[in-house]
């Protein structure tokens, strides 16, 4: 399998109905992590889901966990050579995951990659990576208007792992996401570590969520 999907589903089913539908045609693992759902109608669509389509592992969490250790837990259990972190709120295209993948895979020097992420409502921008300054850090460009450009690789020092691409291999050698974080910057963190390991991270400009 060349991809695992890694989606912790939060307790909301409004949240993950525009992903169920754009991540049907999909042959790739699908891995969703209940950490502490008790939203009967969320339970009920996934199980569903699952028995129409291929490729689907729904982990059921004991005792409700931290963002980075569900994630850290996912990864384990993935057999993806590429790892995809997708937040349930997002809006994605197979056509994104696929260019996501494609790009990550042609390049041996790529240690992640993510999409542009836009807000869906006014077409602003979320995220397009994270920028730096003293004492703190942000979301790159957010609040911009999104204008259609022609692929550009935007290097970052750091990403979100709300939408990212990553090697499984990578991954696992930095000991995935540091669980000391919780809920905040574990993403940041581990793409940051990944930069500094001397590989490239990058938002795709025409890879949009």
């Amino acid at each position: 399998m060349e991809l695992s999907i890694i989606i912790p589903v939060c307790n909301r089913y409004e949240m993950i109905t525009h992903l169920l539908e754009s991540l049907s045609s999909l042959n790739y693992e699908i891995i969703f992590i209940l950490n502490g759902i008790c939203d009967a109608k969320l339970i009920s669509a996934l199980n569903t889901y699952s028995k129409k389509h291929k490729h689907i592992k729904i982990l059921k969490l004991t005792v409700i966990m931290n963002y980075a250790q569900i994630n850290n837990i996912a990864v384990r259990e993935c057999i993806g050579r590429y790892i995809l972190l997708l937040n349930s709120d997002v809006i994605i295209s197979p056509e994104t995951i696929d260019n996501l993948l494609n790009e990550i895979k042609k390049d041996g020097k790529i240690g992640a990659i993510q999409a542009l992420l836009l807000y869906p409502q006014n077409l602003t921008i979320q995220s397009a990576g994270h920028i730096f300054c003293e004492y703190n850090n942000y979301h790159a460009a957010k609040g911009k208007i999104y204008t259609n450009t022609d692929s550009v690789n935007i290097k970052r020092q750091a990403l979100t792992t709300a939408c990212c691409c990553l090697k499984k291999e990578l991954y696992l050698a930095l000991n995935g996401m540091d669980e000391f974080y919780y809920n905040a910057f574990e993403g940041m963190e581990l793409t940051l570590r990944i930069t500094k390991e001397g590989y490239l991270c990058y938002c795709k400009s025409d890879a949009i969520a």
